[in-house]
């Protein structure tokens, strides 16, 4: 399997510009989010309340080329979001779901029936942890309120 590999280009305008390019990787799904991504933003700009608190998502370019890889435009300091969850739930004791829940899902059972396996078994064993992130990465200071202000505990 082949690795992605980073690469610095320099612009007409003197910048440094970092892509990355995957060659085994399907990037299709990914340029299609990125898509709903910026519709998300547009669509949060034409909300007052939204622009207020100054909601965005930051996206990047993925340009697919073929079936499997393509390029992705490279954005320094971004954590995945594996990243963040893997840590928390190991600290809980519990490492992210598993292969062995997924095969026992059922996609053709009702809905309800789906709901109260989603909130009896995986809401049990993986409680929600973004809020706790945030209390660990956010220190009280003017942008720590702008960013408390932006977040919504669901």
């Amino acid at each position: 399997m082949l690795k992605p590999k980073r690469i610095a280009l320099r612009g007409g305008d003197g910048r440094r510009y970092l892509i990355m390019c995957k060659p085994c990787d399907e990037l299709r799904k990914d340029a299609r989010f990125m898509d709903v991504n910026r519709m998300m933003n547009s669509l949060m700009r034409q909300n007052a309340d939204a622009r207020r608190r100054q909601l965005t998502v930051r996206t990047f370019s993925v340009i697919p080329l073929q079936d499997a890889g393509g390029i992705v435009e490279w954005l320094p300091n971004l954590v995945p979001y594996r990243g963040v969850l893997q840590p928390l739930f190991e600290e809980k004791g519990d490492p992210l779901p598993d292969a062995q829940w997924f095969t026992n899902w059922n996609a053709n059972s009702p809905i309800e029936d789906r709901l109260e396996r989603m909130r009896s078994t995986f809401y049990q064993r993986y409680p929600l942890v973004m809020a706790e992130w945030f209390r660990l990465r956010i220190h009280i200071n003017s942008i720590s309120v702008s960013n408390r202000n932006n977040y919504k505990y669901l």
